[in-house]
């Protein structure tokens, strides 16, 4: 993650997520943040949601479970205290997704994102919205919830690919346009002496 995405992940969240909870104080030692749902993963040595039969798996698999692995939860320390949050389950309304509609909409203009091309942080707010959508299908159909995090994921590797195969074109043409500069004058002259 970038700079860009990490100070824009801080300031601004589409994600709905359930009010803080206070989970441990600094005297007392930290509880274990394991779910039964991963106790149980573990336990059982169930697979993981990247392999095998998918919709077994995403039936496997409870809807808490497929909502953290849109997200995991955030835990911070505030005076001696540890606060942990998780993303909401509550199913959303109508004005919800207004709400996120607007909020989408008024996130791009004020961070001044770029219309065409290349923008991280249009990027960040896009996928901050997305993760928000497949919250909201997640508690409608946990199966379509699971398939939705699969498509994300494969569309961030795929946008990755570009990103590398981008940079090491770029770096083959400052490549080539520093050998034309070099050989460039060295065939000058070599055209000069023939003359």
């Amino acid at each position: 993650m970038s700079t860009v995405e990490k100070v824009l992940s801080s300031e601004l969240n589409l994600v709905q997520f359930d009010n803080p909870k206070m989970i441990a104080t600094k005297s007392m030692p930290t509880l274990s943040t394991q779910t039964k749902q991963e106790k149980y993963c573990m336990e059982s040595n169930v697979s993981a949601m990247e392999s095998g039969d998918y919709v077994d798996e995403a039936k496997q698999h409870n809807c808490t479970y497929v909502l953290n692995s849109i997200l995991p939860r955030k835990e911070w320390e505030m005076d001696g205290k540890i606060f942990s949050q998780q993303i909401s389950i509550q199913p959303a309304t109508k004005r919800d997704v207004k709400n996120l509609v607007e909020k989408f909409d008024t996130y791009l203009k004020e961070y001044n994102t770029k219309v065409v091309g290349i923008c991280p942080i249009k990027q960040e707010i896009y996928s901050q919205c997305f993760n928000e959508v497949i919250r909201q299908v997640t508690l409608n159909c946990t199966e379509r919830g699971y398939m939705l995090i699969r498509i994300r994921d494969e569309l961030q590797m795929t946008i990755d690919g570009y990103k590398e195969v981008y940079e090491s074109a770029l770096a083959h043409g400052i490549r080539k346009s520093l050998q034309a500069s070099i050989i460039s004058p060295q065939l000058k002259q070599i055209l000069y002496q023939v003359d």
